[in-house]
């Protein structure tokens, strides 16, 4: 059997007994065998979610390598994007600036990853990875729009 609500037969207060029932309370009765699993005095080490069985586990990252990602992708987005009307690096397909950008981005991923000699995932996990790109792709087009309209000004 499980728990119950039930009303107490005591009044919450005595000011509050009134004819109308204002004063009743309800408490919870368990009416089922209690065991030391059930009511432990010792609550698990770490409360965290149970491991997905179809996926890998979550991935601990670093704050300060989060924000080392996020800054040098809004940095990089908007230093690339302040030039690329004028198209430094030629006027290809892969010498527009983003790919250039997003190019220097792969090697300096890389390089943490050599560095740490851990796969890239497990140092950042990919929804960070993502949101890095999105925030270098919005930076860049604000710095396109700086570099078209603020930079060329007479």
């Amino acid at each position: 059997m499980g728990g119950v609500v039930q009303p107490s037969r005591r009044p919450a207060a005595p000011w509050l007994d009134h004819a109308d029932g204002c004063g009743r309370f309800y408490q919870l009765r368990y009416d089922g065998p209690l065991s030391a699993a059930v009511m432990s005095d010792n609550p698990p080490i770490h409360p965290v979610k149970p491991e997905r069985p179809d996926g890998p586990p979550p991935v601990p990252v670093s704050p300060h390598l989060l924000t080392w990602w996020f800054g040098l992708m809004a940095a990089g987005g908007m230093a690339f994007g302040l030039y690329a009307d004028e198209r430094p690096f030629g006027n290809g397909m892969l010498a527009h600036p983003m790919v250039v950008f997003f190019a220097c981005a792969v090697v300096g991923l890389l390089t943490l990853r050599f560095l740490h000699a851990r796969p890239v995932l497990q140092l950042i996990s990919a929804r960070s990875l993502a949101a890095g790109a999105v925030i270098g792709i919005a930076c860049f087009f604000i710095g396109a729009w700086f570099g078209i309209n603020l930079i060329n000004m007479p």
